[in-house]
């Protein structure tokens, strides 16, 4: 089939600000496990250094999967590999819906493939527009300067925080004594590093546009103006269908607001959607720093003059721009 292109969001505030953009991932995860089936996603681990698979099969703990992640995933669960594990449901007959980066469903597919799979219409498979993560070492180094700058241990995390609108994009950090470290997420020092810093396999993604190799795709609704049908000012996906199996998916939902838009304006104003993400002029410069002198000595010698002298005096006045 021809993509199909959409504008959507869950129809329960109270979720939608919890979620990154428009809530859908949730949405669709809540069907399919109210048909019975299993949802494989990215959680953050208890101290947030990183990010890995999970499998959940219960509505109690999707509230796991709230939330974009930056950062790079480990794909073991439980000591099997994530693929292995999908199979091992599919070989059970329950649906899956497996949420993950494009070249993750794309090596996903390969595997299942491979194992002669059998099941493939009990699988739906949903990717999100992606630039690439940033190694989860830069988050866990960023993590743990700021629970010595507030003295105290981190209890939450999000690089996605509703503030408490969906746009612009902040970071949000919350402390076991109750402080809380919130900043627009481009001006703090873990935003400046996933900007520069990107995973090398990702300046030549394969799955750009039409290659997408899963049923949906998900992302931020860039462009879309408050007058727009569909828009939501606490978050609005663009959603992509790729397949029949995918569009089903659509139909099916409830307790959504989804509005049909061609691909210009739905994909348009969101780049990463057609193409690789291009290597920052300052990716090695950045890269040698941090190599020897770690994470907030990489980000601050990178900065242009006016912006050192910016993050000195903000430094100096107590403003934390870390």
């Amino acid at each position: 089939m021809n993509e199909k292109y959409y504008a959507a969001y869950l129809n329960n505030e109270e979720q939608l600000k919890l979620s990154s953009s428009g809530g859908m991932a949730y949405a669709i995860s809540e069907q399919i496990i109210l048909s019975g089936g299993v949802v494989f996603g990215i959680r953050y681990s208890n101290d947030f250094f990183c990010a890995k698979y999970v499998k959940i099969d219960n509505l109690e703990n999707l509230s796991l999967l709230n939330g974009s992640k930056y950062i790079t995933t480990e794909k073991v669960i439980d000591g099997v590999g994530v693929f292995k594990s999908v199979y091992n449901v599919l070989l059970n007959q329950r649906k899956v819906l497996f949420i993950g980066t494009p070249c993750d469903i794309g090596n996903l597919i390969s595997f299942l493939k491979k194992n002669k799979c059998q099941d493939f219409d009990k699988l739906v498979t949903l990717d999100f527009i992606c630039q690439g993560p940033i190694k989860a070492k830069v988050q866990k180094e960023y993590i743990q300067f700021l629970e010595h700058k507030y003295n105290s241990t981190l209890v939450d995390f999000s690089v996605r925080y509703k503030h408490p609108y969906w746009k612009p994009v902040y970071l949000r950090a919350v402390f076991s004594n109750g402080k809380e470290h919130i900043k627009p997420l481009y001006s703090t020092d873990f935003g400046r590093a996933f900007r520069i810093y990107g995973t090398e396999r990702c300046y030549k993604c394969k799955y750009k546009d039409a290659n997408h190799c899963s049923d949906i795709t998900l992302g931020d609704f860039w462009g879309l103006l408050p007058e727009d049908k569909g828009y939501n000012r606490y978050g609005t996906s663009v959603l992509v269908t790729h397949t029949d199996k995918g569009e089903k998916v659509l139909n099916r939902l409830s307790n959504v607001m989804i509005f049909e838009y061609d691909k210009e304006k739905a994909v348009g104003n969101n780049p990463m959607y057609y193409e690789s993400r291009k290597r920052n002029e300052k990716f090695y410069k950045f890269e040698k720093i941090y190599s020897y002198k770690g994470l907030h000595k990489a980000v601050f010698c990178t900065r242009n003059f006016p912006s050192k002298i910016k993050y000195l005096l903000n430094l100096f006045l107590g403003k934390r721009p870390y």
